[in-house]
């Protein structure tokens, strides 16, 4: 509120106080013309009636003007002015200056040191002692002593009020300064409140004591894909939270740690999108350290999940690959010694029966499969040469989808649409790339073997800097199981798979510095999306 809006408030005020004294001047007149005629004669009536009507006219117009418009300071002087005419006037028809008339002037000049200022109260006190003063020399009830002694009382009192009115009212303007800066202080400090909730990168919520939400930052909107919040319940926004974080500490209280901040972690999986939500909550205290609320931190962690996933990943196959490494040596040497010894016993036994024959082809036949196996595993654990050459990507995947199409194996009626529109060349190795863009389509058709409609969408697009491939299908998906362990060498869900086919495309990719992450639903599809923006 500002100090303008207060000052007419308060004159306002004054204006209605001097209607009230008004209207119970003219009830005691009333009422003592009709029971107590004798102190109020039937000739003075009328001209007390007169100055009471102008007094409300006067009032009841200058509040009007007061209302729709700002009233100057020469108004209000001159409304305090016409104040002490009227009190003067009125005593006069009364015809009694002795009466309690009088403190009709000590309420005008308390109203002026209270509304004005302390200056404007004594001149009101002085205007009011030439006025009665002027009823004193005028009037026949007082004189002599009586009128010394008259003059003398009523104009201490005058300037008596004068000063004491003067002293309330710079109390009470100091007081309402000191209330002004305060709710200005007040005024910036929620302001500023308000910036730092809202400039905070984490999400923040608080909630009442019914669980129905207070304040919510724009992080926290975007969180939950919601921007009317207010009256809402927690609840409803996110699922689970405010019970897990009730469970949380009543265990934390009963193992006697403290409880003032629990954390833990909030997974959201909605379709493709999976976020990981580290959660904070602290109970909010107000008044007589009374619970009036709780409060909520979300940071997403999902980047972060996703990195120690890929640490732990990197260490369980460089700890594979060291050990199968040295096993797979170890076995090739025995395995061609066997091969060469069949070869030779089919080769030298032209008498064999045609059983013993086929047993001997599928023995061969075997070994050599174990011989690729072998091979295929020692150049997945084989450090590579960096190569380092200008490739067009999108053209690169063109011709790997041009070359699916003539093989065997893959299901014809799975149509592949393709949305290129990086338009941005890389640096790599094409035959490593190539190997990671077949291996991906390749596994995308597998998984589509028992969908119809079956669909494949590959994408690329470039955006403010970052260069993304995505290899998405509509396919049979992963379970947070078979997820976790993709990358994995030797896990695979194929029945004739040998489970190095990812762990070589994360290699590769690992080897170029680009980032692979993967969305699945189990019975919905599956995505792989490629951040090639280190090799732009």
């Amino acid at each position: 509120m500002s100090l303008a809006h207060e000052i007419k408030k308060r004159l306002m005020m004054a204006e209605a106080f001097k209607l009230l004294c008004l209207s119970v001047i003219l009830a005691l007149l009333m009422f003592s013309r009709l029971f107590q005629s004798q102190f109020v004669h039937r000739d003075l009536l009328l001209p007390s009636l007169i100055v009471l009507s102008i007094g409300f006219v006067f009032h009841l117009v200058f509040i009007l003007q007061c209302k729709f418009r700002k009233p100057s300071e020469i108004s209000v002087y001159s409304s305090f002015v016409f104040d002490a005419v009227l009190i003067t006037a009125l005593i006069h028809f009364i015809g009694n200056t002795q009466s309690l008339m009088v403190i009709l002037y000590l309420i005008n000049i308390m109203l002026t040191g209270w509304l004005l200022d302390k200056r404007a109260a004594y001149y009101m006190a002085l205007f009011s002692s030439i006025c009665f003063s002027f009823l004193l020399a005028i009037s026949p009830q007082v004189g002599g002593n009586g009128l010394v002694l008259a003059f003398v009382w009523n104009n201490f009192g005058f300037f008596a009020v004068a000063a004491f009115s003067a002293y309330v009212g710079d109390y009470a303007k100091q007081v309402q300064d000191k209330l002004e800066e305060t709710r200005e202080d007040l005024g910036l400090l929620k302001d500023l409140n308000h910036l730092i909730i809202e400039s905070m990168p984490s999400g923040f919520i608080s909630v009442d004591m019914l669980g129905r939400v207070l304040v919510m930052n724009h992080a926290a909107q975007k969180i939950v894909g919601m921007m009317d919040y207010v009256g809402r319940r927690f609840e409803e926004l996110l699922p689970g939270v405010e019970k897990k974080y009730k469970v949380l500490k009543e265990e934390l209280e009963a193992e006697n740690y403290s409880a003032e901040v629990v954390q833990f972690d909030y997974e959201v999986n909605e379709g493709d999108d999976f976020k990981v939500f580290r959660v904070v909550g602290s109970e909010i205290y107000g008044k007589n350290s009374m619970q009036i609320g709780t409060m909520y931190l979300l940071a997403d962690q999902t980047r972060e999940r996703e990195l120690e996933n890929q640490a732990r990943r990197k260490e369980k196959l460089a700890a594979v690959g060291q050990l199968a490494a040295g096993i797979a040596h170890e076995i090739r040497n025995p395995l061609a010694s066997m091969s060469g010894s069949i070869q030779f016993m089919k080769e030298s036994l032209p008498s064999l029966d045609e059983d013993s024959q086929k047993l001997m082809e599928i023995v061969l036949k075997e070994t050599d499969r174990l011989n690729d196996l072998i091979s295929d595993f020692m150049d997945y654990v084989k450090e590579e040469p960096k190569v380092n050459d200008k490739i067009d990507l999108e053209a690169l995947i063109e011709e790997c989808v041009e070359q699916l199409r003539f093989n065997k194996d893959l299901k014809k009626s799975v149509e592949i649409h393709l949305d290129l529109q990086a338009g941005k060349e890389i640096w790599g190795s094409e035959a490593k790339l190539r190997q990671v863009l077949l291996n991906l389509i390749i596994n995308a058709h597998h998984a589509l073997e028992k969908v119809n409609p079956a669909h494949i969408y590959i994408s690329t697009k470039y955006e403010i800097g970052h260069f993304f491939l995505s290899i998405k299908d509509n396919g049979c998906g992963m379970d947070e199981k078979t997820k976790e362990k993709l990358f994995e060498p030797f896990h695979t869900t194929k029945a004739k798979g040998t489970g190095l086919g990812l762990a070589t495309v994360h290699k590769i990719l690992e080897t170029h510095h680009a980032g692979v992450s993967v969305h699945s639903v189990k019975d919905e599809g599956t995505e792989f999306i490629i951040d090639f923006t280190r090799l732009v």
